[in-house]
């Protein structure tokens, strides 16, 4: 049986602070990197039990600005992970 994929949005801790200064919706993040790892962590082990196979799209904070700018959308939760799903389909072609 194939397992469903998910695809979840990551930023490095160099790029962190700075995805920080540039969504509209800093209060849905964690302030602090490693709260970031550690929700990201208790993401990909929910989705594990759950038969997912997980993907970890890493976002560079600039190139997600430039993206939202193009699609005419605010830098939130849902831009984010929209944008992993584009980066993700781009490395498929």
């Amino acid at each position: 049986m194939a397992k469903n994929r998910s695809i979840i949005p990551f930023v490095s801790r160099e790029d962190y602070a700075e995805l920080l200064r540039v969504v509209d919706d800093p209060g849905n993040l964690p302030a602090d990197y490693n709260a970031f790892l550690k929700d990201v962590d208790n993401l990909v082990e929910d989705a594990q039990q759950s038969g997912m196979l997980i993907a970890k799209i890493d976002i560079k904070p600039a190139e997600l600005v430039q993206w939202c700018r193009i699609q005419r959308r605010p830098i939130d939760r849902a831009a984010r992970a929209a944008y992993a799903f584009f980066i993700d389909a781009q490395a498929k072609k």
